[in-house]
């Protein structure tokens, strides 16, 4: 019996099997990624039975992405697997390869088969990841064969622990094509480390950036999870990568110096960059928006200071300041001058001011006026604003109403803060906020407030038609009652996808009178 000529379109095949992809399939089926991923790997491991066409598209698909090197590792029958418990996540904890001195070809061509395949692959073998166990052995017969033929072809991203005792292992497995990657230092040397392992360290990675730039001087990505340990060993080194497109550098307790800063924003195609907090006086002001990072797009900051004001861009689009820390309204609305005047071409705004613990307490201000110079950035779309409990702010009808009137361009809106209870209540909109919301920001998606305050009185001020406004996502921690949600669905939302839940406290106050 001849097969069904569809059999035989390949570009049709590989175009269904792509919803299988790892990336698409669980968003395409709603569905729990945990679950998801399970149902989606026995669906092709059983497509790629049925026939040779399905064999080919759904092997493509199902060997692309990888996040263990075990599978690998089973394919060559000399490896020898040693050990063998589980935890709940069906993972391997402590199971343990051993390779023989010699490999076949014959071994070695069937693993090269599934290789080409792979473009992603994440590798977490350091012990305290809870994973996987590779012994040296096999890192060396790898290491062996890498220097006759590239072992993943066609990787384009790689993810990996690395150990102190092995930094370099993760070489083997690079190949031409690869722009991603990202390195995370194992965490029983890199946390809390002590003075002999920050020499060693620093060392160590000191060589893998420099193998990089001698091995893939083409990489557009590079991330480093670098735990308490300095990045100054890694970002004076990555100049030479002149392709680079993204740069994340993450350490928990340690900075990077403002100039090598600015050197990694001159980059000629660098369009992001995320770093820890920065150190070093500012060696020069403010310059021209229009001259300065001309391909920057997004600049995150983990821990933000006075050094990030002296970075400009008109291209900048995304801004991210971390834990920026409050000392007065006036210098707070001093750096919102400068940010506004930094990043004129700004979309995304995400702001989190924390209050010092040794800081007076200061009268509230409201939000709106120590804001205020941010409303120069017309084209705003996204805007976080996040406060901790003591920062001096308020959030009233009045605010929001200013807000939404100075971006009418949002879609997504959120004054939060993190508070210690309904008993900080900082943040009270009531419904004729929401209308102001409304009526200013028609393409508005998403909306996050702390609290919402339910007056009766203020339900009068909302017009006899309803609003009608497309919302789908709502979100208030605390003072939603049931009358407040149906006033808001009935009036100004109808459209919710997301309610948020009800306030069981407030609504007890409110029957109680209180």
């Amino acid at each position: 019996m001849e097969a069904h000529p569809s059999f035989f379109m390949t570009d049709i095949l590989d175009e269904v099997f792509e919803w299988f992809d790892s990336s698409i399939y669980s968003r395409a089926f709603n569905a729990d990624f945990r679950t998801s991923e399970g149902e989606r790997l026995q669906a092709l491991v059983r497509a790629a039975t049925v026939c040779k066409s399905f064999n080919v598209a759904a092997t493509h698909v199902l060997w692309r992405s990888l996040n263990s090197l075990y599978p690998i590792l089973n394919l060559l029958p000399s490896f020898r697997k040693i050990g063998g418990t589980s935890n709940d996540l069906d993972f391997p904890v402590y199971e343990e390869y051993h390779a023989p001195d010699e490999v076949s070809d014959d071994e070695w061509a069937r693993m090269l088969w599934y290789t080409t395949h792979v473009r992603f692959l994440g590798i977490w073998i350091a012990p305290s990841a809870g994973r996987e166990r590779i012994a040296p052995s096999v890192w060396a017969c790898l290491r062996r064969f890498s220097e006759r033929q590239c072992i993943f072809p066609h990787l384009f991203s790689l993810r990996f622990v690395v150990e102190l005792s092995d930094p370099t292992a993760m070489l083997c497995l690079l190949s031409p094509t690869t722009e991603m990657i990202t390195i995370s230092c194992d965490k029983t040397t890199a946390s809390h480390p002590n003075a002999e392992n920050k020499e060693q360290w620093a060392a160590c990675l000191e060589l893998l950036v420099q193998e990089f730039c001698h091995r893939n001087p083409r990489l557009t990505d590079v991330s480093f999870e670098l735990g308490d340990l300095s990045p100054s060993s890694i970002v004076p080194h990555l100049e030479p990568l002149r392709n680079l497109i993204e740069v994340t550098i993450g350490s928990r307790s340690e900075s990077v110096d403002l100039a090598h800063a600015h050197a990694l924003a001159d980059m000629p195609k660098l369009e992001s960059l995320i770093l820890p907090a920065l150190s070093g006086t500012p060696g020069r002001g403010l310059t021209d928006p229009s001259t300065s990072f001309r391909n920057f797009q997004t600049l995150r900051l983990k821990r933000c200071s006075a050094a990030a004001q002296t970075f400009a861009s008109a291209s900048l689009r995304e801004l991210d300041l971390d834990n920026y820390t409050y000392e007065s309204e006036d210098l707070l609305r001093e750096s919102c001058t400068t940010w506004a005047h930094a990043f004129p071409g700004l979309r995304q705004l995400n702001i989190y001011v924390d209050f010092p613990p040794a800081h007076d307490v200061e009268p509230r201000h409201a939000l709106a006026s120590v804001l205020a110079p941010l409303f120069a950035l017309r084209g705003l779309e996204r805007v976080e604003i996040g406060y901790s409990t003591f920062v001096p702010f308020l959030v009233r009808d009045d605010d929001v109403a200013a807000l939404s009137a100075a971006w009418p361009a949002l879609t997504d809106l959120s004054v939060y803060e993190l508070c210690l209870g309904p008993d900080f209540p900082s943040c009270s909109v009531g419904v004729l906020g929401l209308l102001a919301v409304a009526r200013s920001c028609p393409r508005l998606e998403r909306l996050r407030l702390t609290r919402i305050v339910y007056r009766a009185e203020d339900v009068a001020g909302l017009p006899e038609e309803p609003v009608g406004h497309g919302l789908s996502f709502l979100n208030v921690y605390y003072g939603m009652t049931e009358e407040a949600l149906r006033v808001v669905e009935g009036k100004l939302f109808p459209c919710l996808v997301s309610k948020p839940s009800i306030d069981t406290l407030e609504e007890t106050n409110q029957r109680n009178g209180n």
